[in-house]
């Protein structure tokens, strides 16, 4: 296992607790699962402080049976992480091959369902079934790697704290390119004249990076940086990164330059 250095593990434990990717929050939106029991899964859409869930498993006789939480809602933060939390549904209706028909479909409350998200590639689902609790911890299903590759017109924005120099700490805005070459899992950014250069790991529709940087002005240490998204338009990923007593917290991304 790669060993890194222990600024960088402050870091990860800082990072305990989800960041803002949406509206709201680290955005649980994807398909979660549990690497070693393949065959069953959650699937998850989360607008604003609501997740839609969706779980396929199997009965007691093995047939395939699905359950949703459409209404699984934010219901506060603890040690563990954010908390979502709300009524669970068995339905029935007409058959597919049908004319489909709104009336005949017909749900139950079989329970309750509970979504912890503790890291951006972890959570912990729990739901109830008609007095059957099951507890699962899931992550994130990876079948494909982004790119992130591109020039993108941004910059960085975020709060420095504890640096040597007093003008060097508070909040800076910064705007100008961002560069960022990404093969496999290896990536590096360059943006306000530092590179950050690092492993890549994908976690499912989001990816994390961490490794160390270096900028213009002498100024090294480590980073990690979380909620990496990328699409047509642009990319954004939340940054932290540390450099002796010096730390910063913040974004960085833009859009996508056309070329």
């Amino acid at each position: 296992m790669r060993r890194v250095a222990f600024s960088l593990l402050f870091l990860l434990a800082a990072f305990a607790r989800p960041g803002l990717a949406n509206t709201f929050s680290t955005d649980s939106t994807d398909l979660w699962y549990i690497p070693s029991e393949s065959g069953w899964g959650a699937n998850l859409v989360q607008q604003n402080e609501i997740i839609f869930v969706t779980i396929f498993v199997y009965s007691a006789t093995g047939a395939p049976t699905w359950f949703v939480g459409p209404a699984t809602q934010f219901t506060g933060t603890d040690g563990n992480g954010l908390n979502f939390t709300g009524p669970l549904y068995q339905t029935t209706g007409p058959y597919y091959g049908a004319v489909f028909n709104p009336s005949a479909v017909t749900n139950r409350q079989v329970g309750t369902v509970t979504f912890v998200t503790p890291m951006q590639e972890q959570g912990r689902l729990t739901y109830t079934v008609d007095g059957v609790t099951v507890v699962k911890n899931v992550v994130r299903q990876t079948f494909r790697n982004n790119n992130l590759t591109g020039v993108y017109i941004g910059g960085q924005v975020g709060t420095f704290a504890g640096c040597a120099a007093p003008a060097e700490n508070g909040y800076k805005e910064t705007a100008g390119f961002v560069l960022v070459n990404h093969t496999g899992e290896s990536i590096s950014m360059s943006a306000d004249g530092c590179t950050y250069s690092g492993a890549y790991v994908q976690d499912g529709r989001l990816g994390r990076a961490s490794g160390g940087f270096s900028c213009s002005n002498g100024r090294t240490g480590n980073f990690l940086a979380i909620e990496m998204e990328g699409s047509l338009s642009g990319m954004d990923a939340r940054l932290e990164s540390q450099s002796g007593a010096c730390a910063f917290s913040g974004r960085i991304g833009g859009v996508k330059r056309q070329q």
